[in-house]
């Protein structure tokens, strides 16, 4: 989860550069809204999405909410796992219902996006009925009239028996089977985790503080003075003892560090245990 935060700060630092730069690019004078103006507003709106989150990086303080992120983190990865099998029934039920609604349809993006709108809706309880009964919008026209009267006109979709049936056969394995074997998934990351959610609280809580002693105590644009300052801290005993922008360093016990360090061993083996979905 610590790699997942700084791989959402490092895209979010790139995506307001590259918005930055789309957003000063000289255009022409007469088109008010040009194009990199739009994509650049479109950049910066994902942007901030990412900024949020990376705010709930405070949260691993707090005992309750710390293993409350792991379990995400781990369900989310659970996720990606399961898009792959449901990927498979979902363009294997799309190619052929749209293969059967709509025989005479030229090849074009459209058509891609319905192979996956229809199939994705119907996961959700939207099952547009009136498409597998033969019923289209007020002013479509029959397939076979097409090449007689207008091209650009929209096509009524065709009725077919064999549509009803791939449509229970893929509800059957989509919400029954794949959906109730996720909540599965997610019930056992959850016993998982919660199983260990304190040592996991405890080693989260001080990779945050440790990552936050070593950060510049000033903001950018002027974090280079806290960083020269902590050279100087090196280089210097008197003014590592009176300056407020010096590091403090973690006493000189070595009972300390051993114990720190076991705790952190212990911790990283528990989440190797948690990311495998073993119980032991």
């Amino acid at each position: 989860w610590r790699n997942a935060l700084d791989i959402v700060r490092l895209t979010a630092f790139l995506l307001f550069v590259v918005a930055a730069v789309l957003r000063y690019v000289p255009h022409n004078g007469n088109d008010s809204y040009p194009s990199t103006y739009r994509w650049s507003r479109r950049i910066l709106s994902v942007d901030i999405c990412l900024y949020f989150m990376r705010g709930m990086e405070f949260y691993f303080v707090n005992k309750n909410l710390g293993p409350k992120l792991t379990m995400i983190y781990h369900m989310v990865r659970d996720v990606i796992l399961f898009v792959t099998i449901f990927l498979v029934c979902l363009l294997s039920y799309g190619v052929a219902i749209q293969a059967l609604l709509f025989p005479f349809e030229e090849p074009s993006w459209d058509l891609f996006k319905d192979v996956l709108y229809v199939p994705f809706w119907h996961i959700f309880n939207q099952l547009f009925l009136d498409r597998l009964r033969g019923n289209g919008q007020d002013d479509c026209i029959s397939q076979h009239l097409v090449n007689d009267t207008n091209t650009d006109a929209t096509v009524c979709p065709q009725s077919e028996w064999l549509a009803w049936v791939l449509l229970v056969v893929y509800l059957i394995i989509t919400v029954i089977i794949l959906l109730k074997l996720l909540i599965a998934i997610f019930n056992h990351t959850y016993r998982t985790v919660q199983a260990r959610s304190d040592l996991l609280w405890k080693f989260q809580r001080y990779r945050v503080i440790s990552d936050y002693l070593q950060k510049s105590v000033i903001p950018h644009p002027l974090a280079w003075i806290s960083y020269i300052a902590r050279l100087l801290c090196r280089k210097n005993a008197k003014i590592r003892s009176s300056s407020v922008l010096c590091v403090p360093r973690p006493p000189n016990n070595t009972k300390w560090l051993d114990l720190m360090t076991t705790h952190e061993e212990e911790a990283r083996e528990v989440m190797i245990e948690s990311c495998n979905g073993e119980d032991g």
